[in-house]
C-alpha cells in the first residue's frame, strides 16, 4: 500500500484520488497468477476474485503473492471467493482447509440454538481459514429464502424456507465470520432468489413473487443481516416488477438506491454478481453493441458498488473515466460508492496490512463433522430398512452419472458419490452410472441387476443440471421405477429433500443435504446403524414434481 494513505481517514484518502482511481475502486476482475496480479494494477481494477491452485505448494504461492499485491498495490484490494461451504469449496487440501455441508443442513438441526451456535461456529472456522491465504471477503452467506421446490439454483444452498430461519441462522454465521474484523461477508442475493424456476447463470428470469412476499420473506434476512451490520451484499441477476418493472435488479435505482439504501437503511458494499450471467447479459445485449461498458456504468449509477467480472476488466477504468467526462456516469455516485469500498477496507484493516494477522487455527472437521451428523434427516422409513444390515449381501449402488467434479461454468461444488464413502463398510458393493437422459435399454439393463441384488442403493449426490442442485429428470424417475418393480428393497439417499417428492414409490430415503464429504459419510454412518438419523425436515415436500421440466444443460 502506499504510505501516502498511512494514518488518513476513508473520506480523506478518497479527496486524494483521480478519476481513475475512485472507478477502479468500484470494479473487480478474476484472476489466477501473479502476472495478471500485476496486469490489475497496472490497468487501474482495484480488486479482485482469485485462487490459484488447490494444493499445498499452489496455495502457499497465492498467500505469498496476495501479500506481495497488497504490498506493492496503491490502495489495497478487496480479495474474494466464493466460500458458500467454506474455504475447503475451492481449496482441496483438507490440512489447510474445511469443506462443509450446504446451508440447509444447519437448518435441519433439531435445536435450533444448537444450530445457531454451529453456524456461528462455521463463520468462524470460515473467517480463520481464510484470513490465512490472504482472502478478506467472502461471498456467502446465501440469505434467500427457497419457497420453490423446483428452485435449480438457490435450494439446498440456503438454509431454509422461512425468513425468520434464514435470518436466524444467517445473521449468526455472519456474527462469526466477521468477529474477528478480518473478514468480510457478503449476504447474497439480494432482494432475494429463493422462489426462482430457472438459473440466473444461464437465463434471465420475471420473478413470480408479489410485494407482499417479498416484504414479508425475501427480504426479511436482508433487513436482518444489514442490522447485525453484515459488511457486504451481492445483487441477483433478475427482474422484479413490483419494484420495477423495466430493468434488472442490478441496473435498477429503485431496487439498488431506493429500497436497499433508503428503506432498509445498507451502508455497506453492494457487489453484483457476475456480469457475464445470462440473467443480465439477455437484457443488455443490443446496447452492449453500442457500448459494451454501459451494463457496468448502469449498475453503478443504480447504486451497485462494486462490479464482479465488467466487460474487458482491465480496459474498465478508462471506459469508467469516459463515462463521467461524457456526462453518462454520476460523479457523485461514484464518489459515495468509492467512499463505502474506502470504509469497508479501513475497517478490514487493509490499510495497517502489514499489522493484520491471521485470525487462530480452528478445528474446523469437527465443526463440520458434527452439523453433517446432527442434519442428517430420515424422510421415509416404512419398511424400516434404515438401518441395514450390509454383511454378506449383494449391493448394488446406482449413481446418476454427474459431469466432472469442477462444472466449466456455473456454480461450483466437490461431488462425493455415495459409493464412495460406502465401499470402506460395504467393499462388496457394484456400482451402476445412470445419465440424465437414460434409454429404455440402459434402464432393462440396470434392473436385470438389480432383480439380482439383495439391496438398492440409491444416491444422488450429483450435479447434473444448470444449477447443479435441481431434480431428477423423468427418464431417471421412470428407471428407478422400473428397479424399484423388480426390487422394492431400495433406500435411496438424496442431497436435496425435494428430490424425495419424484420418489413416493421408494420407501426409505435419508436426506444429507449435500454432497460435501462430511455430509455423505455421515448419511452412511446412518444407513449401516453407526449412527442416529438426528434432523429434521423443515421442508414442504410436494406431492410430486414435474421431471420433464428439468432442463439438461452441457456445462462442458
Amino acid at each position: 500500500m502506499n504510505s501516502k494513505y498511512a494514518g488518513k481517514t476513508p473520506e480523506e484518502i478518497l479527496d486524494m484520488l483521480s478519476v481513475k482511481q475512485k472507478v477502479g475502486q468500484l470494479l473487480s476482475t478474476g484472476i489466477c497468477c501473479w502476472e495478471e496480479c500485476e496486469t490489475t494494477m497496472k490497468s487501474g481494477v482495484g480488486n479482485i476474485t482469485a485462487v490459484w491452485g488447490h494444493d499445498k505448494e499452489d496455495l502457499d504461492r497465492f498467500k505469498r503473492d496476495i501479500a506481495r499485491l497488497q504490498a506493492e498495490a496503491d490502495i489495497p484490494y478487496f480479495v474474494a471467493v466464493d466460500m458458500e461451504t467454506g474455504v475447503g469449496q475451492t481449496v482441496h487440501d483438507k490440512s489447510i482447509a474445511t469443506e462443509f455441508a450446504e446451508q440447509m443442513a444447519i437448518g435441519a438441526i433439531a435445536d435450533m440454538e444448537d444450530a445457531k451456535r454451529l453456524a456461528y461456529e462455521e463463520g468462524r472456522v470460515v473467517a480463520s481459514e481464510a484470513s490465512a491465504l490472504g482472502w478478506n471477503v467472502a461471498f456467502c452467506p446465501v440469505v434467500d429464502v427457497n419457497v420453490n421446490p423446483e428452485n435449480p439454483i438457490t435450494n439446498i444452498r440456503s438454509y431454509g424456507e422461512t425468513g425468520q430461519i434464514v435470518a436466524t441462522l444467517a445473521c449468526e454465521y455472519i456474527r462469526g465470520l466477521q468477529e474477528g474484523g478480518l473478514v468480510m461477508g457478503t449476504a447474497k442475493h439480494y432482494p432475494g432468489g429463493g422462489m426462482q424456476f430457472s438459473d440466473s447463470h444461464f437465463s434471465l428470469e420475471k420473478t413470480k413473487a408479489t410485494k407482499e412476499e417479498m416484504e414479508t420473506v425475501h427480504l426479511y434476512p436482508f433487513r436482518k443481516a444489514s442490522e447485525a451490520g453484515v459488511g457486504g451484499m451481492m445483487c441477483n441477476h433478475a427482474i422484479y416488477d413490483m419494484y420495477d418493472a423495466d430493468n434488472i435488479a442490478t441496473t435498477s435505482y429503485a431496487i439498488m438506491t431506493k429500497l436497499l439504501r433508503e428503506d432498509i437503511g445498507f451502508e455497506g458494499v453492494m457487489y453484483t454478481d457476475a456480469m457475464g450471467m445470462a440473467g443480465l447479459t439477455e437484457q443488455e445485449r443490443g446496447d452492449a453493441d453500442v457500448n459494451p461498458h454501459l451494463s457496468t456504468i448502469r449498475a453503478i449509477n443504480a447504486g451497485c458498488d462494486v462490479i464482479l467480472g465488467p466487460y474487458d476488466a482491465w480496459a474498465a477504468p478508462d471506459a469508467l473515466v469516459k463515462a463521467v467526462e461524457d456526462g453518462i456516469l454520476s460523479m457523485d455516485v461514484v464518489n459515495r460508492a468509492c467512499l463505502r469500498v474506502l470504509k469497508a477496507k479501513y475497517n478490514l484493516g487493509l490499510f495497517d496490512y502489514e499489522n493484520r494477522k491471521p485470525l487462530p487455527k480452528m478445528d474446523g472437521w469437527s465443526v463440520a463433522r458434527e452439523i453433517a451428523k446432527k442434519s442428517v434427516t430420515l424422510i421415509k422409513n416404512k419398511n424400516d430398512l434404515v438401518p441395514y444390515n450390509f454383511e454378506g449381501k449383494k449391493v448394488l449402488v446406482l449413481e446418476p452419472s454427474h459431469p466432472a467434479d469442477r462444472l466449466s461454468f456455473g456454480l461450483y461444488s466437490n461431488i462425493t458419490l455415495i459409493k464412495g464413502a460406502l465401499e470402506k463398510y460395504v467393499p462388496q458393493a457394484q456400482l451402476a452410472h445412470f445419465s440424465a437422459d437414460i434409454t429404455e435399454e440402459q434402464a432393462a439393463e440396470l434392473a436385470e441387476q438389480a432383480a439380482a441384488a439383495d439391496v438398492v442403493v440409491f444416491g444422488t449426490s450429483f450435479r447434473s443440471r444448470s444449477g447443479q442442485v435441481g431434480l431428477l429428470t423423468s427418464a431417471q424417475v421412470n428407471a428407478l421405477r422400473r428397479i424399484h418393480d423388480v426390487n422394492p428393497c431400495m433406500i435411496a439417499v438424496v442431497s436435496n429433500p425435494y428430490v424425495s417428492a419424484q420418489l413416493g414409490f421408494v420407501d426409505s430415503i435419508v436426506c444429507c443435504y449435500s454432497t460435501s464429504a462430511v455430509a455423505v459419510e455421515a448419511a452412511v454412518d446412518v444407513l449401516i446403524g453407526r449412527e442416529k438419523a438426528l434432523g429434521v425436515l423443515r421442508e414442504t415436500i410436494p406431492e410430486h414434481l414435474d421431471g420433464s421440466k428439468v432442463n439438461i444443460v452441457d456445462h462442458g
